[in-house]
């Protein structure tokens, strides 16, 4: 499978973290299913649940998981500086590389 991108945002290093437990509790915070939520706008997910995914599996290299409210800002940052299609593109690319199985028989 692909390698895992490294985001790089104030000179340090982060990464997406995720595995069944994170997209449970993610699926709890939008109230939604993430498997519903990219068939229903064919992986251009909408700007709320790209923020929660975000923000709950956010991770500094060699540091440890980011704060939501701080993975929030950087949310934002990285949506300025990339664009809305590059950050929901990495999100969706690091679900399929952490949790493959989610996209099993798709």
């Amino acid at each position: 499978m692909s390698d895992k991108a490294i985001i790089n945002l104030n000179e340090k290093k982060y990464e997406l973290k995720f595995n069944l437990k994170a997209l449970e509790n993610i699926e709890r915070a939008i109230g939604s299913s993430l498997m519903g939520e990219l068939s229903k706008y064919n992986a251009m997910l909408p700007l709320t649940t790209l923020r929660v995914l975000f923000s709950h599996s956010l991770y500094q290299i060699d540091a440890g998981k980011i704060a939501i409210e701080q993975a929030s800002d950087l949310f934002d940052k990285l949506i300025n500086e990339k664009g809305l299609i590059f950050v929901n593109m990495l999100v969706v690319n690091e679900i399929k590389i952490d949790c493959p199985f989610f996209f099993q028989g798709v």
